[in-house]
């Protein structure tokens, strides 16, 4: 399945040079809102989105009749805070999970007057996953910060990705999307949450300049 995603995506790039009539690049820095959408979890868990950023570089190439197709790369870190409580045992326990990721996005755009609506895939590899954890028990608390989950959630995702922008003649630009993430993050090799899913869900509000 990997496979076959990576030769569309290439496919697509290497068709869209055969009608392209303007190449134009850039710079973009983004302001992530965001949480996982958590699938057959134990009882009690509950999400919280969470803020965080993401930065990177583009191309775009302009197609006929005000259509372009747009390759970024990018860095991004995703934040999901999760939180069960048990009143049987009177205890908590918190994860704030820290994902540093590269994302390479191919958007598919239509511009008119300005305004530009954009749609298409995105992949994702995982560099690390970090947790702050938190657990009370009967009021004492155990706090341990930066611990290394990488192993629990897969490297690969794929990302579907919708919005809307604004670009003005000399460059600026603001866009607004929403990125959901297609692939269960959890290895099924992960014993507390085997049967578990957990999907990215997030807004990003972005700046840039294209030229």
């Amino acid at each position: 399945m990997k496979k076959i995603i990576l030769v569309v995506f290439i496919a697509v790039l290497s068709g869209s040079f055969l009608f392209a009539q303007e190449f134009k690049k850039g710079v973009r820095l983004g302001a992530n809102y965001g949480t996982g959408v958590l699938k057959d979890f134990p009882a009690g868990f509950e999400n919280k989105y969470e803020w965080s950023f993401s930065a990177g570089v583009f191309g775009e190439l302009k197609m006929p009749s005000d259509y372009a197709i747009g390759v970024e790369v990018l860095y991004g870190r995703q934040v999901s805070k999760l939180e069960r409580k048990d009143a049987t045992t009177n205890s908590s326990n918190n994860e704030t999970i820290f994902f540093n990721n590269i994302e390479i996005p191919v958007l598919f755009k239509k511009y008119w007057e300005g305004f530009h609506i954009f749609l298409g895939p995105e992949i994702e590899f995982k560099l690390d996953a970090k947790a702050d954890k938190e657990v009370t028990v009967n009021g004492n608390t155990t706090e341990q910060d930066g611990v290394d989950v990488s192993k629990q959630f897969r490297v690969f995702d794929v990302q579907a990705v919708g919005g809307i922008g604004y670009v003005l003649d000399m460059g600026l630009f603001a866009d607004l999307r929403y990125n959901y993430g297609l692939l269960n993050r959890i290895k099924e090799t992960n014993d507390y949450h085997r049967d578990s899913k957990y999907h990215h869900s997030y807004f990003t509000l972005s700046l840039g300049y294209k030229f």
